[in-house]
């Protein structure tokens, strides 16, 4: 600064006639200002450089410089199913793996110096602002090696600094990798558009192929693509070259438009794909696409000759590009899969990690059951207004997902068809009755338990059943099987309630009920809301003898340099549900004597399964219903497979009136259930060991007693802790008097004595209301009289419990004074001829007579009631002449007393 400020001194203090000796002052300061500025700029750039230095990357950490790679999830094959990733859809893959013409095609274009440069090509920087300005072959200004910097490790904004930065990396990057090394990580780091990030992804998203595979017309393409992908997008509106204007053929006359050349940069758009525009005037241009000038620029560094290039040329014209959308197989599956990744492992390490997932899922069958969701339930949403389907298989032994469908149609916006349904809490009808019963199980009933199925009220509501119809006595398995409602509800109380129900269900897998909730009974009916993937799993219990194992939809996960970070393992299952009541359930849910609609079977089988149906209010109908159902579900298994489906609608309005879950979900339950057993062999449900098998009386599930008729006594199958000890009470059969209506004495007239069987029915648990009840329905619905031949011909049945009183008529004075009767004509031995005749008869009867009776050979023949009591009998034509005859008179006093009288008579010849 005060070399400066001398100068000016001496300036100012100019005296003429030093005019040369001052030249050579200022020359020389001149020249001593230059090289302290030209010394002090480049003190200032080194500096500069050493600053920045500090602040970069280490470019020979080879881990830093690979690119975010996205994660691709697998089916239990090994075939991809979806690949996830943040904004850049990545796959990496080696330089060997990537066609050669590609190779040549982007160096061309992007760096026809690259493997001569050191990383920066000054030259090269100059060519290409000399290109822009219309001279020289067009060529990108930055070398790869800083393109890749740039991608690799800094922001796109223009800046000398950040140019600065990428020279300096590109130096280092250059002197660390070969050549080779640096094209390969460039061509799996640069954007092609449409979300696909490096050469693999562009070779599948543009054209369904593995970048190896890639032809020269598609290298040219695909190498034109990364200095504008968005302008040059295949798919967008700048697909083709096309003029902004329309030409008229007076301006075209004027102008002598002939190519490219000719017009102006605002007047056309250079499009990826060449085309030829039809002029006004008849004439055509033909306009390069971006894919041309790779192809030029081949042919002119030697890569390719002319005949090459003009085959290349002729493939693009004809070229077409793979119809792409981001599809995802089986979707809903998927996204259940990325949640979890996302919940365990973040969002940044799911989306840029490199993560390869193997599933569970079958790909076989999960296209199956997608194929008969889809089919099945468009029949649905036009005969049943059920507009969707879930579908949820799993293996029962280990909860491997085979199969998931969360709606019908993924893509369906109408259906809201992205919603997984088989996450989504909904009511389960009476599919949740198992649960309710093997609670009540652990109370000491079973399936041979008693339940009335008869109308019972419930504090002041009276529930009903599905059919409006009531069944009377039955065993807890054939109101499971059947899916009586009243059964189900008595069972709620049997089992103790709601706390111990939601205990049991959270055991079994089921979390969404909500215990602060006072459901009330209601819930064994379903009316919990509860996801398809719970009862799912609650089944599974069932299925696999009281353990439980939990959903598995991921087997194994390997990073991105393959080492295994997690791998499914099966563990020790927890046993949640007494195997005694697993089996009783499975046991009653495989029961083909008892399951309803055919739906639930699969001939060659063994198949448990159960269904339900939710209600939901609906407006009243010409009939009066306010009530329709909500939710069509069955849930079944076999010792290995357990599916769920689920039919109903998204938004959870009412189906129409006629649905119910066996003909809305049970043709797809059976399609899928029979597609997953196709290849197994069957298999029965295992019995414990401590099940025992024990003949009991079907009227009370108790032990028969001497009066339980044979037809009555069945085999059932208990817990051990259940065995029944008490004797059948249901039968009683007594001599009843019938003139008392009480026990017959030993006084009793035999003809006043009536064999009498009573049936009474007694409710399972000593609750009043269940009891009065069965007693008024039976009352007004008493059932057919059973059989004579079960209990002896003449037999009398009675509903209700017999006399415990004996009969107090008949006594041993009455008994001494018993009538007699002796008739008086005919006389014995008399002849009589064909024709009627009169018997009259002498008799005596203290206690009075009731009536006398007149047989003809022990055939009755005749009664009155009426005295002097005469017998009016007839001698029959087709008695033969000479034949005797035996007449016969008894009289019944009015306690039942009798005698008899009898003489024998002879025919006439």
């Amino acid at each position: 600064m005060k070399n400066y400020q001398k100068i000016i001194e001496q300036l100012r203090h100019h005296v003429p006639g030093n005019e040369e000796h001052l030249g050579k002052r200022i020359g020389f300061w001149i020249l001593a200002i230059g090289i302290s500025c030209t010394l002090l700029g480049t003190i200032t750039f080194a500096g500069l450089v050493g600053i920045i230095s500090i602040t970069l990357p280490d470019v020979s950490d080879l881990e830093n410089l690979s690119a975010a790679q996205s994660t691709e999830i697998y089916d239990r094959d090994n075939n991809l199913l979806y690949t996830i990733h943040g904004e850049e859809n990545r796959e990496f893959v080696p330089l060997a793996d990537i066609a050669f013409d590609l190779q040549d095609a982007t160096i061309a274009i992007e760096d026809d110096e690259f493997w001569t440069h050191s990383g920066v090509d000054i030259p090269g920087i100059l060519r290409s602002v000399a290109s822009e300005l219309g001279i020289g072959s067009p060529r990108g200004g930055s070398t790869i090696t800083q393109q890749y910097i740039k991608n690799a490790f800094l922001s796109s904004q223009r800046s000398y600094i950040r140019k600065l930065k990428e020279w300096i990396l590109a130096l280092r990057l250059e002197r660390e990798y070969e050549k080779e090394k640096i094209l390969e990580l460039y061509l799996n780091r640069i954007p092609y558009g449409n979300n696909a990030y490096g050469i693999q992804k562009a070779a599948e998203i543009y054209f369904d192929k593995d970048a190896k595979d890639l032809t020269l017309g598609e290298s040219a393409i695909l190498a034109a693509l990364p200095q504008a992908p968005s302008r040059y997008n295949p798919f967008g509106s700048n697909k083709y070259s096309h003029l902004l204007k329309e030409f008229s053929a007076e301006e075209l006359f004027l102008r002598k438009i002939e190519s490219e050349s000719d017009l102006e940069i605002e007047e056309y758009i250079r499009g990826c794909i060449g085309q030829t525009i039809e002029l006004a005037d008849n004439t055509s241009i033909y306009i390069p696409g971006r894919s041309d000038l790779v192809l030029k620029r081949m042919e002119e560094i030697g890569y390719i000759n002319a005949e090459e290039r003009q085959e290349a040329v002729n493939e693009i014209q004809n070229i077409e590009f793979n119809e792409y959308r981001e599809t995802i197989e089986h979707p809903h599956f998927v996204l259940f899969i990325k949640q979890q990744l996302e919940d365990k492992y973040g969002k940044d390490v799911v989306e840029t990690g490199g993560l390869k997932v193997y599933t569970t899922i079958n790909p076989e069958l999960q296209e199956y059951a997608e194929e008969v969701a889809l089919s099945k339930g468009e029949y649905n949403e036009s005969a049943y207004g059920a507009n969707n389907v879930a579908v949820l298989s799993i293996e029962a032994k280990t909860g491997e997902v085979l199969a998931m469908v969360g709606s019908r149609d993924y893509y369906n916006e109408d259906i809201d068809g992205n919603v997984n349904v088989v996450t989504r809490p909904r009511q389960p009808g009476s599919s949740f009755k198992p649960i309710v019963y093997a609670q009540a199980f652990y109370n000491s009933y079973s399936p041979a338990s008693v339940i009335y199925d008869v109308p019972t009220k419930f504090g002041s509501d009276e529930p009903q059943n599905y059919d409006g119809e009531f069944g009377g006595q039955m065993s807890i398995r054939t109101a499971l099987g059947q899916s009586r409602n009243i059964p189900a509800i008595k069972a709620y109380f049997l089992a103790g309630g709601q706390d111990y129900i939601i205990e049991l269900a959270e055991k079994l897998g089921i979390t969404s009920l909500d215990e602060a909730h006072s459901y009330g009974y209601p819930l064994a009916l379903g009316a919990g809301e509860v996801s398809l993937q719970e009862m799912v799993n609650a089944f599974s219990v069932f299925a696999n003898e009281g353990k439980k194992p939990e959903i598995v939809s991921i087997l194994k996960i390997e990073n991105a340099n393959g080492d295994v970070i997690e791998e499914y393992e099966p563990k020790d299952q927890k046993e949640v549900l007494d195997p005694q009541i697993a089996y009783l359930i499975s046991d009653i849910l495989s029961d083909e004597s008892v399951k309803i609609g055919g739906y639930l079977s699969i001939e060659g089988n063994t198949l448990a399964a159960k269904t339900g149906t939710s209600t939901k209010e609906n407006k009243k109908d010409a009939a009066g219903s306010s009530v329709a159902p909500g939710d069509g579900w069955v849930i079944g298994y076999s010792p290995s497979v357990v599916t769920g489906v689920w039919v109903g609608n998204t938004d959870g309005a009412p189906m129409n009136l006629n649905a119910n879950g066996h003909d809305t979900a049970g043709p797809i339950f059976k399609s899928v259930m029979a597609k997953a057993l196709s290849e197994l062999p069957n298999e029965s449900f295992v019995e414990p060991e401590e099940i025992q098998h024990v003949s009991i009386a079907a009227t009370s599930g108790l032990l028969p007693s001497a009066n339980t008729p044979e037809s009555f006594i069945k085999e059932e199958v208990f817990a051990n802790f259940a065995v029944p000890t008490d004797i059948d009470q249901s039968f009683s059969r007594v001599k009843i008097d019938k003139v008392s209506g009480k026990l017959a004495n030993e006084y009793t007239p035999k003809d006043a004595v009536e064999d009498v069987l009573f049936i009474n029915h007694k409710p399972v648990a000593a609750y009043e209301n269940w009891a009065i009840a069965i007693r008024d329905w039976y009352t007004e619905n008493e059932p057919e009289i059973l059989p004579d031949q079960y209990y002896g011909a003449g037999i009398k049945i009675e509903f209700g419990y017999p006399p415990t009183e004996y009969d107090d008529i008949h006594t041993k004075d009455a008994a001494e004074n018993v009538p007699e009767i002796i008739i008086i004509d005919p006389v014995a031995n008399q002849q009589l001829g064909e024709g009627n005749f009169t018997a009259t008869i002498n008799y005596s009867a203290p206690n009075g007579v009731d009536r006398v009776l007149y047989y003809i050979d022990e055939q009755f023949k005749y009664e009155t009631k009426t005295a002097p009591y005469e017998g009016h009998l007839r001698i029959s034509k087709f008695l033969s002449p000479g034949s005797r005859h035996l007449i016969t008179a008894k009289i019944i006093d009015k306690l039942g007393y009798s005698a008899e009288s009898a003489i024998e008579i002879k025919v006439e010849k």
